[in-house]
């Protein structure tokens, strides 16, 4: 992955935790184009898939495809699944609590499974430049 896509990526995932944290009246308002569908769902599927992108960069591609392509794959299906899951397109888990746990829960196994393996690609990269200047 080329330097550029990288830092797209990183301004992608950047720019939609901003505008989440933000809380913007925004964020209720549904989007013809995607069905309907709350531009805040829309913002966190774009977030969620381009963090989990980042980890094929490529120090983290040679160490571990399975991983990032299970990851990709989970915030690909983030939307679908919750909006099935949920049963309507606001994700309102009404009278539904085992399937709002299961949801919030998915959804943070990509956010942090995602850190960690950029994170740890990260260090893994350090201290092989740090194995080269010794």
């Amino acid at each position: 992955m080329k330097k550029f896509h990288i830092l797209t990526l990183s301004l992608i995932s950047t720019g939609c935790i901003a505008f989440m944290v933000s809380g913007s009246d925004y964020l209720e308002s549904p989007v013809k184009l995607f069905f309907n569908f709350p531009a805040g769902n829309l913002v966190t599927w774009m977030g969620l898939v381009s963090m989990a992108i980042l980890t094929k960069a490529p120090e983290s591609a040679k160490q571990k495809p399975l991983i990032s392509n299970i990851l990709i794959t989970a915030a690909w299906s983030w939307l679908p699944l919750g909006y099935l899951v949920s049963g309507n397109v606001s994700f309102s888990f009404k009278g539904t609590d085992l399937g709002w746990q299961l949801w919030l829960s998915y959804s943070l196994i990509i956010v942090f499974g995602s850190i960690i393996s950029i994170s740890w690609s990260m260090i893994r990269k350090k201290s092989k430049k740090a194995d080269k200047n010794s």
